[in-house]
């Protein structure tokens, strides 16, 4: 199996990961290194209209069911395990067979994963309902069918896109979501930001994998740079 680097992107709402990661695929393809773009937590629509969202039957009947806030909290964590697993098992079969193959086609020797979202993310989530879980309990799962434990993969890399509350709120206010997905948006970030920080800060004594925090509050370009002067000796190396 011909070597595959995973780069993660991290942060809240709003912070930029989507921008960075576009960028990032000009920039791979550029240095003629194949690259595969895939959500590593939270969920996906299972319709194919963005990088990381592969058609799906099953995230098309399960979608609508992960936003249902009336339903209890053991329901709730119930489908954040689902989704957890499901993305996993998805995450694993898209490295080692689909872009695996990818590669080899294209007569190349490595690829890079864009990754939207990371453990980090689902550790931030499962803190909500369990607050004195541990980073390396937050990433497992197991399968109520047959107890199976499954596993998050892990990022090579992790860009933190550190981004100031203020910033954060003005960038939801002028976005073109709907109404209702912006105050959403809007609500997470005022009453999660100082969590999320906390839990960052733990995953990052955690030493799972190496976490760069980069200054979100810069324009892209430049954001850009700083992601890719971090990647430049890393992926000359691998």
């Amino acid at each position: 199996m011909q070597p595959i680097f995973i780069v993660g992107l991290d942060g809240l709402h709003r912070a930029g990961k989507a921008t960075q990661i576009n960028l990032l695929k000009t920039f791979l393809s550029k240095k003629e290194i194949p690259s595969l773009t895939i959500r590593g937590d939270g969920t996906r629509k299972g319709i194919g209209t963005e990088a990381y969202d592969f058609e799906s039957e099953w995230w098309q009947a399960h979608y609508s069911s992960f936003f249902d806030y009336t339903i209890s909290l053991e329901e709730q964590l119930y489908l954040i395990n689902l989704a957890s697993q499901r993305m996993s098992r998805e995450n694993r079969c898209l490295k080692e067979r689909y872009f695996s193959r990818r590669i080899q086609q294209a007569n190349k020797n490595k690829g890079v994963i864009l990754m939207d979202r990371t453990f980090i993310s689902h550790f931030f989530v499962m803190r909500q309902f369990y607050p004195s879980i541990s980073v390396s309990d937050s990433l497992k799962s197991i399968n109520p069918k047959n107890s199976r434990v499954i596993y998050q993969i892990i990022p090579d890399v992790a860009f933190v896109l550190d981004v100031s509350k203020e910033e954060l709120l003005r960038r939801c206010e002028s976005s073109l979501d709907q109404q209702d997905k912006k105050e959403f948006r809007k609500n997470n970030i005022l009453n999660k930001y100082s969590f999320f920080k906390n839990a960052l800060e733990l995953v990052r004594d955690s030493n799972l994998c190496n976490i760069h925090l980069i200054d979100g509050n810069l324009p892209p370009l430049e954001v850009h740079n700083l992601i890719k002067l971090s990647l430049e000796g890393i992926l000359s190396d691998f």
